[in-house]
């Protein structure tokens, strides 16, 4: 069953949409933020009920923030999920007065490797992966049915970790060829080619 397909038929009674057939590496829409202070709590448009690494999700800032940030997502139940640091890269570095600021779209992605939401851009307030080293390829096609296509990343030295960030048609995933100082590998087990975007980390 495809994101898009429960999406269609989630008002079927016959159909459960819960958060263990639910296709985490979608983009997850949240609305405004709420929460005081520094902290940015999120309702997902998508009910989920725990974490999932690459998860990512989007929202209207409620407020400006003036130090560290904090986010939590708000469970189905309406419970709070465990609150998670949000970091510039994944050296966990903290954000700063202003990072955030009101009124502009955020995304983030949970990282399970630091157990944090990495912030990957602020709509108007620039793309912090861009600070922390990190790079974005965009445009790569991958055929439908392939296994470890090389993709040379640039970056001098094997990445810490790399993610897809945008994609466009196919199932691209991770390769089982190790990545390299120059490339990492990306496999495609969809019946229908890709176009996806790449965010690698030294």
């Amino acid at each position: 069953m495809t994101f898009g397909e429960q999406i269609e038929h989630r008002d079927d009674p016959g159909l459960k949409l819960i958060a263990r057939n639910f296709d985490y590496s979608a983009v997850i829409w949240c609305g405004t933020s709420q929460g005081s202070s520094n902290d940015y709590d999120l309702v997902p448009s998508v009910p989920i009920n725990s974490y999932k690494d690459g998860t990512r999700f989007v929202f209207l800032a409620d407020k400006t923030c003036s130090g560290a940030v904090t986010a939590s997502v708000i469970g189905p139940t309406g419970a709070q999920l465990t609150t998670k640091d949000v970091v510039k890269n994944v050296s966990s570095l903290a954000l700063v007065s202003g990072d955030i600021k009101i009124n502009t779209v955020v995304t983030l992605m949970y990282v399970q490797s630091i157990d944090a939401l990495l912030l990957l851009s602020v709509a108007g307030g620039g793309a912090w992966w861009a600070a922390a080293g990190g790079k974005l390829i965009t445009g790569i096609s991958v055929p439908a049915n392939t296994l470890n296509q090389a993709q040379a990343h640039g970056l001098g030295s094997t990445p810490s970790l790399w993610w897809t960030v945008l994609e466009q048609g196919g199932k691209v995933e991770h390769g089982t060829t190790a990545m390299s100082s120059t490339n990492i590998y990306l496999s495609n087990r969809g019946t229908t080619a890709a176009t996806v975007s790449v965010l690698v980390f030294p």
